[in-house]
This record gives C-alpha cells, sequence and structure tokens, in this order.
C-alpha cells in the first residue's frame, strides 16, 4: 500500500516527539497507531511494544576527600558523595588517572569508606561515578602524603664477604668474593680505595659485584666495599688488603681508569681516551690504560653517543695517574623554545646552596641570606644584546612571603648588629622587590634575600623557587622565569653535640675549651655571632685580632672527630655532618654525577683546616675549574667561577659578557643536576635540561655553533 504524504509527515512527528521525550529521560509505551489516506487514526489492535529508555545524561561528582597526610598505606576516604538525574550506580577509585569504562570489574555499589596504597610516598587517588545507563562521570582527585613511622626499611644490608688476593702483579686486582644479604634484597655493590661511606645516589654503584679494581699504583692496597637496598640503605664497609708487585704496565708511569655513564653509573665500554697522541679502548669493564710517560697531559674521551669530555692530568714516573670519566648523552635535535620569543632571562643563583639557622636564640652562624642574579638578552641574529637599562626586573617567592614565620633571626639580629625590619635581609633586600645592576653593570642582583627552607605553610622546601619578570619602562611584562633559590637549615651539630639541645652543648663546650661564659649570657638573654670573634669573609666581618677565623676554627678542631658518634661516622660524605646535607642533598650538579665527591675537590677536612693555615683565605680562593678541565673551560684570571664570564665566544663580540654562571649555574649545582627544578631556565628557552649549549637560544640561525673557541679566547674559557 502506498502510504500518503499525511500518514508519513504526522509519523516523523510522532518519531521526533518521542526521541525528545527518551532524551529527556521519559518512558514510552508504543501502539500499533496507523492513519488512513483521509488522516484519520486506526488501530490495527493494540499490540504493546517494549519500554524505551534513553538516559543520556552525566553523573557529577559533588565532594571528595581524603586526608593530606596519612601514616598509614590505608587511607580513609572522608566524603565521596555524587548526584544523578535518574541515580547512581557505582563508585570506583583508582591510583590512574584514565577513565574506567562502565563494565570495569572495580566498580562498587557505595560509595568505597578507603583505598590500600602499595607503597609510602605522595599519592594521587582519582574518583569516578556511573549510573545504570552506563554513563561514566567526569573524574574527581585528591592528593595525601603517606609517612609510615617505623616502618620503613631502615635496615641496611651487611656485607658478609669481600676478598682480594694477598699479593698480585698486575694494577687490575681481581675481587676474588664480594656477598652481602639484606632483609628485603640487595641492589647494589661498589668498592673504592677511600673510607667514606658512599651515598646511594646511582654514580658508582653496580647491580653486581665487581669482578675486578684498578688501582692507579704498585704497593699495599687497601680497598672498601659496600652494599645498598632499594630504600637507600648503605650497609657498614667492609676491607681487605693486597700488595701489588708490578705497576703492571711493564713499569713505567701512565694512566688509567673507569669509563662509566654519568646518569646510570654503568660502565662504557667501546670508548677512545686519548691524549692527543696516543689512545686507548675502554674493555667490557670500561677500564683503559694509556702507557704515557711523566709529564701533563690534556686527555679526550670519545664514544658514539655521548658528548666528547675533556680533563687533564699529570702523570709522574714512579706511579700511575687515575682519571676516571662520566659521560653525558649526546645534546638532543630538539627545536628551541626561544625561537618564538624576543627576550631571554638568565638567572642563577650564587653557590648552588645557602645556609641558615632554624633557631638563633643560643648563637649566630649565618644569618638568612641568599643571593640571585639575572642577565637579560634581547634576541636577534648577529644582533643579540645584553640590556642594562629601561627594563625593570624584579623578584618575587610566591610561597614564601613571611620568613618570620619559620625563624626567630629577627628577634636576636640587634645583638648581631643588624637592626633590620622583619623579612628584611641584613643587606636590607626583601623577600620581594626590584633587582639592580652589580658594581660591574653586567648583572642585576639582588643579595641577602632573607628566605628560609620553609614555605609559607610549613613545607620544608630547600630547593625554593622564585619568579623573575623583566617589564619596559611602561610597565609591560617582556619576559618571566622560574629559578632555584637554594637554602638549607640542614647542619647537623646534632650528629655529635646531642639531640636534646645540640645548641646548648656547644656553648658549654665552646666555655670550657676557650674560658668563655656564653652559658651564663645566653641565660640572662644575651647572645653572640661567631665571627665577633671569628672573621668571616662570607659576611665581610673582620673578627678579632689572634682569633681563628671561623672556617678555620671549624675544620681545624673538628679534623679529628668526624667518627665521634655513630651518626657522625655514618654520614656520607663527612662533609655533610655540617653542610646540607643528607637529607639536602647539595652536592647536587654534574659533578656529583660524575661521581665527584666534596673531597676531590676541597680535600679532607684536615686539608682544608692546612691550606687555610698555609694562607689560602676561605671564601675567597677555592678550588678552579682549571684545575681539571681543559684550557676552553677555566675561570678568568684571578677570578672564582662564580665571578667569571665568558672569553672564548665563537665571534668574540660576547667575550666578558656573559657570565660562566648563566649557562651552567651555579657551584655545587652545576648542570644538570638530580634536582629537576634547577633546570628551569633550560627547560623554557633550550628545551632540555643541560647547560646552555645552544647559541641559538640568544643568536637566531646559530644552533650548530660552538660555545668555547679558541679562535677569539682572551684570557680564560667562563
Amino acid at each position: 500500500m502506498k502510504l500518503s504524504s499525511v500518514w508519513i509527515h504526522r509519523a516523523a512527528v510522532i518519531v521526533l516527539l518521542a526521541t525528545l521525550l527518551c532524551v529527556a529521560g521519559f518512558s514510552l509505551v508504543w501502539k500499533d497507531l496507523r492513519y488512513n489516506e483521509a488522516g484519520a487514526a486506526e488501530y490495527s489492535g493494540f499490540k504493546d511494544y517494549a519500554v524505551v529508555t534513553v538516559d543520556s545524561k552525566i553523573p557529577k561528582i559533588t565532594s571528595f576527600k581524603i586526608p593530606a597526610k596519612s601514616s598509614s598505606l590505608t587511607v580513609t576516604i572522608t566524603s565521596f558523595t555524587a548526584t544523578d538525574n535518574v541515580g547512581v550506580t557505582g563508585y570506583l577509585v583508582k591510583e590512574s588517572s584514565s577513565k574506567p569504562t562502565a563494565d570495569a570489574a572495580e566498580w562498587g555499589e557505595a560509595p568505597p569508606v578507603s583505598y590500600t596504597f602499595s607503597s609510602v610516598g605522595k599519592k594521587t587517588l582519582y574518583a569516578w561515578v556511573k549510573d545504570a545507563a552506563g554513563n561514566v562521570s567526569a573524574r574527581r582527585s585528591a592528593g595525601v602524603t603517606i609517612k609510615l613511622p617505623g616502618a620503613i626499611d631502615k635496615t641496611a644490608p651487611v656485607v658478609t664477604g669481600f676478598g682480594l688476593p694477598v699479593t698480585f702483579s698486575s694494577l687490575t686486582v681481581p675481587i676474588t668474593f664480594f656477598t652481602a644479604t639484606d632483609n628485603v634484597g640487595v641492589t647494589g655493590y661498589l668498592v673504592k680505595e677511600n673510607s667514606l661511606r658512599p651515598s646511594a645516589s646511582p654514580a658508582g654503584w653496580s647491580a653486581a659485584p665487581p669482578a675486578s679494581y684498578t688501582f692507579a699504583s704498585a704497593g699495599k692496597k687497601r680497598l672498601y666495599a659496600w652494599a645498598k637496598d632499594a630504600a637507600g640503605n648503605v650497609s657498614a664497609r667492609k676491607s681487605a688488603n693486597t700488595t701489588i708487585t708490578s705497576g703492571g704496565n711493564g713499569g713505567s708511569a701512565g694512566i688509567t681508569g673507569t669509563v662509566r655513564d654519568i646518569v646510570s653509573g654503568s660502565v662504557v665500554s667501546g670508548a677512545v681516551i686519548s691524549d692527543g697522541t696516543h689512545s686507548a679502548t675502554s674493555d667490557s669493564s670500561g677500564v683503559y690504560t694509556l702507557n704515557d710517560p711523566s709529564g701533563n697531559y690534556t686527555l679526550s674521551v670519545t664514544k658514539t653517543g655521548y658528548l666528547t669530555t675533556y680533563q687533564t692530568a699529570t702523570v709522574s714516573s714512579t706511579a700511575a695517574k687515575t682519571v676516571d670519566w662520566a659521560l653525558t648523552k649526546t645534546y638532543g635535535k630538539q627545536a628551541i623554545p626561544a625561537t618564538s620569543m624576543q627576550y631571554v632571562i638568565f638567572a642563577w643563583n650564587d653557590l648552588g646552596m645557602h645556609c641558615d639557622q632554624d633557631d638563633y636564640s643560643y648563637f649566630g652562624v649565618l644569618p638568612p641570606y641568599n643571593t640571585l642574579h639575572v642577565q637579560v638578552f634581547q634576541r636577534g641574529g648577529e644582533g643579540a644584546r645584553l640590556i642594562r637599562s629601561g627594563i625593570t626586573v624584579s623578584y618575587t617567592f610566591p610561597k614564601k612571603t613571611n620568613s618570620a614565620l619559620h625563624t626567630n633571626f629577627w628577634t636576636y639580629a640587634p645583638q648581631f648588629g643588624w637592626n633590620v625590619p622583619t623579612n628584611v635581609g641584613i643587606t636590607g633586600t626583601p623577600l620581594s622587590g626590584d633587582m639592580s645592576l652589580d658594581a660591574n653593570g653586567l648583572t642585576w642582583e639582588a643579595a641577602g634575600i632573607p628566605i628560609t627552607p620553609y614555605d609559607d605553610d610549613g613545607t620544608w622546601d630547600p630547593y625554593g623557587t622564585a619568579v623573575i619578570t623583566v617589564k619596559d619602562n611602561a610597565g609591560s611584562v617582556l619576559q618571566t622565569v622560574n629559578i632555584v633559590a637554594p637554602v638549607s637549615t640542614e647542619m647537623m651539630c646534632s650528629n655529635c653535640h646531642g639531640t636534646n639541645n645540640p645548641q646548648l652543648d656547644i656553648l658549654q663546650r665552646h666555655d670550657a675549651h676557650s674560658g668563655t661564659s656564653f652559658v651564663a649570657e645566653q641565660a640572662k638573654g644575651t647572645v653572640h655571632l661567631c665571627s665577633e670573634c671569628h672573621s668571616d669573609n662570607a659576611l665581610g666581618m673582620p673578627g678579632k685580632p689572634g682569633v681563628p677565623s671561623l672556617s678555620l676554627a671549624m675544620h681545624d678542631f673538628h679534623k679529628d672527630k668526624l667518627d665521634y658518634t655513630p651518626q657522625s661516622s655514618n654520614t656520607s660524605p663527612g662533609c655533610y655532618n655540617c653542610h646540607p646535607g643528607t637529607k639536602t642533598q647539595c652536592l647536587r650538579g654534574i659533578m656529583a654525577r660524575a661521581g665527584k665527591s666534596c673531597e676531590d675537590c676541597h680535600g679532607t677536612i684536615a686539608q682544608v683546616s692546612g691550606s687555610i693555615q698555609n694562607g689560602r683565605q676561605p671564601w675567597l680562593q677555592e678550588p678552579r675549574c682549571g684545575d681539571c678541565h681543559d684550557a676552553l673551560h677555566v675561570e678568568n684570571s684571578n677570578a672564582l667561577y662564580r665571578n667569571s664570564f665568558l672569553m672564548n665566544s665563537p665571534e668574540g663580540d660576547m667575550n666578558g659578557i656573559i657570565s660562566c654562571e648563566a649557562c651552567h649555574n651555579g657551584p655545587h649545582a652545576e648542570l644538570t643536576t638530580t634536582v629537576a627544578a634547577d633546570a628551569a631556565v633550560s627547560q623554557k628557552y633550550q628545551g632540555d635540561s643541560y647547560w646552555i649549549w645552544n647559541c641559538g637560544v640568544c643568536h637566531g640561525g646559530s644552533s650548530g655553533r660552538t660555545m668555547h673557541s679558541s679562535r677569539f679566547s682572551s684570557g680564560g674559557g667562563g
């Protein structure tokens, strides 16, 4: 039968109405209704059809909360509520942020009252709800930090056996046995000649016991062994002795060492080490030997996929020189983000770490004091230029706006000779403000910012960030960047002076040793700054005649006391007993990642003391990059690294303009570091976490150039 247009039109109206009602959530019962050609309704019987329900409205979570902190892996869900136009039929929580399907097995009919995590740390929990139609809500999330008192694995492994042959005729000595046990499992093995307990960081550790060790020279030797576990617990050391009866290279002097990956710590085979005339290739253990006679050498190491690296070495006529290498993977080929920008900001902290105190009610060592430097460049082809005028450079600490919440420094500052308002540093520098050009007119500077390692909410944050903002004279923002301002109060006097009141113990011992009356004075409310008597170049304090400098007094008095308590003897490296610290890990830069310790540059605590007694001026005369690196990467003449500038730019026009720290960051924190925030400048403008290696950050079309060139060298690499 041919349907009339009237029948079709009315049927369409009914279908449209039914669709709208279904979308709205109504249920419809259909009867067998038809229209004849005259437009009259006819029923060919009342035949019932199925109820059709279409629910497309998505449920909504109205509340989802968990505690911010928990001392248990099972965390209570304090609130989980939701609404739906028909009704919520399922609840689900998980740690993954991926949206679940409506038929996932994890759904429950009622809101869960708790969730059990598998490990401690900062966690995020995600929540969803669903309805009977299979509609799944948008997610809600909540965070928690889990710390289990007494439940964290604090049991260190035990080295059960370690041995060397009594005598051997080669510098490379086999390790006859090296065994260790742990309550959970041993994850790393390490051997070295230095008895200082190593950190658990990757450099130097191997997943299996090493089969051999290469010494630098013949004679009586002692080797120390450690094991670690996944929780970062490091065992007590175990040692073994051997006597090497030959130099291992035909009796002549030479250079030997091991090549490793700087990040993983794994050995690198097939690396070519050259002195410019002779070369050697690292074997499957990463070990190489160059049979060089006595003399001074500039060495290079090359390996496909890694950057070419240089070191200097001095070889004597009687013993081989050990030169180890830690190789960095080749730069990426990513696009440079700065190419779309008109201005770039280089910002850095001068020292890589500043120290202050939690409590000044007994004495003062160092005040809250941090310094930031900035250089601003307008990008261009060959016309990139340093901007020294016509702009305002400011700094703020969004999470650190009130240092007085976490230190009593300003209560005692007048007794130390500093009459400054609360939250203002001893140089008159506030917690936020404008920077000014330094004496050289090359960098913008804010010296003496009084920040602490605590955020306003009490979070311990030794690597808090400042926001640097550059505006033109009209107040328009030209560029911003974040930069770490490192500071820590982790001077662990409690390792030796007790945890009850280490400050009082220090005063008591000072009185007994030096005949002072600091304990009695402190009880009456009088406190002293150490540099009142002990000169301190860090603060520019002259001290008193005949009294050793603060640096000499501290290092010389404590040089034989690092094993005073188990806490101090087990602190690694030993410098972390006073300098921050096993928690802070201020030695975090590329030197540390290459396996270098404090002592590799500064010497032992006794050597630091001895150098001062021999005339070295602490803070003003420090280890130099040029002591190990080649001529292209040395400081300026008579200048520290932190005060040096690039002096061998590709075209010579940037010589004496760009600070070394602008590209490489501060000492102890040379890029790349173990703290992600240190690389904020590189990430923003260069797109990676390396030092500034790409000239294209400032110069258009210059990405392939070598930053340091011998063509226009003038007085140091910078």
